[in-house]
């Protein structure tokens, strides 16, 4: 209780009844949620304040967001670095800076936004939105997203795939 959360990419709980859309982690399902601390978005309710990080284009992620209602929540959306959020922040060297902040009271909406800029620059996060443009039907986008990429460095991925456009 009054405690500090910090929480990235959470699994809000991975009991099937609360969350049947989730299919990774099977090697728990069987195992039982039920006691005070399996539903993490119950359990954070006491807690002083919550900072969620996530990909809101991770679908199973997003949705175990949604799960923290709590007028404590604070989300902090981080848009295509997938899953392995914290390896993402850590290589782009922002996990220290963000957490720092969050955890202090000290970060602002706008001091996230510029240090997530940094993803600009970061590979998994370039190949995500190329893929995205694709996947959505946007060619042109992806083929800027290719260029941009190749003006930086030389990339095979993306040498192939602005071939491929």
């Amino acid at each position: 209780p009054g405690s500090t959360v910090f929480a990235i990419s959470p699994q809000s709980t991975l009991d099937k009844s609360l969350v049947p859309w989730e299919m990774r982690y099977k090697k728990v399902w069987e195992r039982d949620f039920s006691g005070p601390f399996g539903d993490a978005a119950l359990a954070s309710q006491g807690a002083g304040e919550v900072h969620v990080m996530f990909d809101p284009y991770v679908a199973p992620d997003a949705g175990h967001a949604a799960r923290f209602t709590g007028a404590n929540v604070t989300f902090w959306r981080c848009p295509l670095l997938g899953h392995r959020l914290g390896s993402s922040l850590q290589q782009m060297g922002i996990l220290q800076d963000i957490a720092t902040g969050a955890i202090s009271g000290s970060l602002t909406p706008q001091q996230f936004r510029r240090l997530l800029r940094r993803r600009h620059d970061f590979a998994r996060y370039q190949r995500e939105l190329a893929n995205l443009a694709l996947e959505r039907g946007h060619p042109q986008l992806a083929r800027k997203v290719c260029d941009y990429v190749l003006r930086q460095r030389d990339d095979r991925y993306f040498r192939r795939l602005r071939q491929r456009l």
